[in-house]
């Protein structure tokens, strides 16, 4: 099962992690459709994770303005040292990762993918 941070009582079914720079605007395209779909399945067992690979301090806050902007909900990481993008070799944003209750990946989307539909019908399979 997928236990993360304050949400670790709950199990997911599924757990969608995207990587992301602020300077990727096809990244700023995606983030605020995948809070769409967070609070629309969060209680079916969705759970997703962003992670913003920025080290400067100015596009930093840029992100954190961008959050607050687009009022997203779900959880963001800085990986400012770039580890867990190393982990998952991230080499272009946006990056999105689809891993079920087991912890197996099921799904690698590269790039941005502007099919909506099709990337809410891969989330809604796995959340039977």
């Amino acid at each position: 099962n997928v236990y993360v941070g304050s949400e670790a009582t709950e199990s997911k079914k599924l757990l969608v992690v995207s990587f992301f720079a602020n300077y990727c605007k096809p990244c700023k395209k995606e983030l605020p459709f995948l809070n769409k779909l967070y609070e629309k399945y969060k209680d079916k067992g969705l759970l997703i994770l962003a992670v913003n690979t920025d080290s400067d301090k100015e596009e930093i806050n840029k992100v954190i303005e961008f959050i607050n902007e687009n009022k997203l909900s779900f959880p963001v990481l800085k990986d400012s040292y770039n580890l867990i993008a190393q982990r998952y070799q991230i080499e272009l944003f946006p990056s999105m990762f689809l891993i079920d209750s087991t912890g197996k990946i099921v799904d690698v989307t590269i790039g941005y993918d502007s099919n909506e539909e099709k990337l809410e019908n891969k989330i809604t399979e796995f959340l039977k």
